[in-house]
């Protein structure tokens, strides 16, 4: 059974369908919307939950995997709610909650865990593009896709 807290040092992988990765010199690297989510909380898989394999967390052979750690997520400072007029009210706090769930491609997934904000409200469109920008600069790809024409 998953612990009911995400460690600060534990590594998260994402799974990042092909349509979301750029290449760029040689490398692999997330590209816009790659961490999209409809409920502003983006999907992840705790990495000692799957035997520190990336492979469980890849639906299709076309996906890369990219890799965050923790505590970075929780470093995320740049997130902040403003008024209309622009003036910010406070900074988001950025955290991952375990969330095991079924999955169409694995079953039962222990590791699936959520990146979210606090407070849990939804994010305007320029903080919330903020959030998905600093994910997709902090992460590495891990596992790159296989059968993607460059």
């Amino acid at each position: 059974m998953p612990e009911d807290r995400v460690e600060d040092e534990e590594v998260l992988y994402r799974r990042v369908r092909h349509e979301y990765l750029v290449f760029i010199e040689g490398e692999w690297k997330c590209g816009e919307n790659a961490f999209g989510d409809p409920d502003q909380q983006p999907s992840v898989d705790r990495a000692k939950l799957q035997g520190d394999s990336p492979h469980p967390t890849r639906a299709e052979p076309s996906d890369g995997i990219a890799r965050l750690v923790a505590t970075k997520v929780r470093a995320i400072q740049t997130v902040v709610k403003r008024r209309p007029s622009g003036v910010q009210e406070y900074p988001y706090r950025i955290d991952i909650k375990p969330d095991p769930t079924e999955q169409a491609h694995r079953g039962f997934n222990p590791a699936h865990a959520r990146i979210y904000a606090t407070p849990e409200e939804k994010m305007g469109s320029k903080a919330w593009r903020m959030l998905k920008d600093e994910l997709s600069a902090m992460a590495i790809m891990e596992l790159p896709p296989e059968k993607v024409d460059t």
